[in-house]
């Protein structure tokens, strides 16, 4: 039986493979699909999803993440994640693997979003594009405090589940959620040495980010006005937390994969 729906020529989502739109359970969930001016995105009801967005866009290779239309009649809360596959490679602000394997792993640092397993991410030409940020930003019941992130459990989205693999193979959404088996959020990067060039390089930048218009971008994606100081502070303390957290989750990036 094939793996996509029955194509219809104006519906963006239908050439989607069914396969690929799952959560990590296996539960198909196509059901959030709509399409919107040609293109498919991906309904969800948090605001941290599109401050996630804007606080990466155009730096890193992260989906993207609107309001969802007004004509649509939905709550202020409700937002559209562009579908990951349908984004056009050349748009992309990463074109070297490590590079943006590195910058989603700093950026999930930065912003406090633990589950980086592959069933967040899809391929484009070979390189990964990123969504789901319900866990970052005080969603997974965080306090800020680091060794609360820093926690295991049962499911591979936990940092004590990150690692890192050198592969020569081009990776593929299909390819790299196989791989995800092994209960990991594995990460597939062309070669070792660049990769944790990258990734220093990356953690120096975020920690050096100008955070002056922070609390006006919290405002803007419209976050209540009684968390948007929460919110800051906790970036602003992650972000003072970075370099010495990074250098703790290194250690997990280097474990061998359980088999």
């Amino acid at each position: 039986m094939s793996s996509h729906p029955p194509v219809d020529a104006s519906n963006p989502c239908s050439r989607l493979p069914r396969s690929e739109i799952q959560d990590s359970n296996g539960n198909d969930r196509t059901e959030y699909l709509r399409p919107f001016e040609g293109r498919c995105w991906y309904l969800k009801n948090s605001l941290r999803e599109l401050l996630g967005y804007r606080l990466g866009a155009g730096e890193i290779n992260v989906a993207e993440v609107r309001f969802a239309p007004p004509e649509w009649g939905l709550p202020r809360d409700r937002v559209i994640v562009r579908v990951a596959q349908e984004t056009d490679l050349l748009s992309l602000p990463l074109q070297d693997l490590n590079e943006a394997v590195a910058s989603e792993l700093v950026f999930s640092l930065w912003i406090r979003r633990r589950d980086t397993h592959a069933f967040n991410r899809a391929y484009v030409g070979g390189l990964p594009v990123f969504f789901d940020h319900s866990t970052a930003l005080f969603g997974d019941r965080d306090d800020g405090v680091v060794e609360h992130f820093l926690r295991d459990g049962d499911d591979s989205g936990y940092v004590p589940r990150w690692r890192v693999t050198p592969q020569d193979d081009v990776p593929t959404t299909e390819s790299a959620r196989e791989l995800c088996r092994t209960n990991c959020a594995l990460h597939v990067v062309r070669d070792l040495p660049s990769f944790w060039a990258a990734f220093d390089s990356w953690v120096d930048q975020v920690a050096g980010r100008d955070l002056s218009g922070l609390e006006a971008l919290i405002q803007d994606c419209s976050f209540p006005d009684d968390q948007v100081g929460p919110v800051s502070d906790l970036l602003r303390q992650s972000q003072r937390e970075l370099p010495e957290l990074a250098e703790r989750v290194k250690e997990f990036l280097e474990e061998p994969i359980a088999t």
